[in-house]
């Protein structure tokens, strides 16, 4: 398993053999340079990124056998991330984003997701995804993304679970203050 700290970014890291024989060794895992989405074609090796309220976006391509692991908060929403894996899958390895499967994993939910400072923080273009005032569907606006990006809806599964809503099941850094994280892997063998 490979993963790399988490910076509420944009930022892409390619977990090649280069990659993987310069990631230092911690506890089970390797880690490799601060990311945000990881991807690889490697086989036998796990993309692991840690999560507490963000999505983590595990993308798979069935036909060239190439997975990505994405680190989705709402930063990483405004910054494309989303947008930019599928891109990087594209041109890197050829994948096809109607091939590309999509899941997303149990994260902050519509009910839970208050932005007071929404008009700073997020783009214009969210404003269609208020669900009451102050409050943003993140979950159809990483649909919308994976759209955009050219996946085939019926290849998009969003767990649709609120983290703060079911903190007695999942880490939620905004229902619990300081939590632990979920660790949400993605591997072929």
């Amino acid at each position: 398993m490979i993963g790399s700290p988490q910076v509420h970014g944009d930022t892409i890291q390619i977990v090649d053999e280069e990659a993987l024989a310069a990631a230092k060794e911690r506890g089970p895992a390797r880690v490799t340079t601060p990311a945000d989405a990881l991807i690889t074609n490697l086989r036998d090796v796990g993309l692991i990124v840690k999560i507490a309220d963000c999505q983590a976006v595990f993308l798979v391509d069935p036909v060239k056998r190439v997975i990505a692991n994405v680190h989705s908060g709402w930063r990483g929403s405004v910054n494309g991330v989303l947008l930019k894996v599928v891109r990087l899958l594209r041109e890197r390895y050829g994948c096809r984003s109607q091939d590309l499967l999509a899941a997303v994993s149990p994260s902050l939910g519509p009910c839970c997701a208050e932005f007071r400072n929404f008009r700073t923080e997020l783009p214009p273009a969210f404003r269609e995804f208020q669900s009451r005032p102050a409050y943003f569907d993140f979950w159809a606006i990483t649909r919308r993304q994976l759209q955009k990006a050219g996946l085939r809806e019926a290849n998009i599964e969003i767990a649709g679970r609120c983290t703060v809503c079911e903190a007695q099941h999942f880490f939620s850094y905004r229902a619990q203050g300081t939590t632990g994280r979920m660790a949400a892997a993605v591997a072929w063998n």
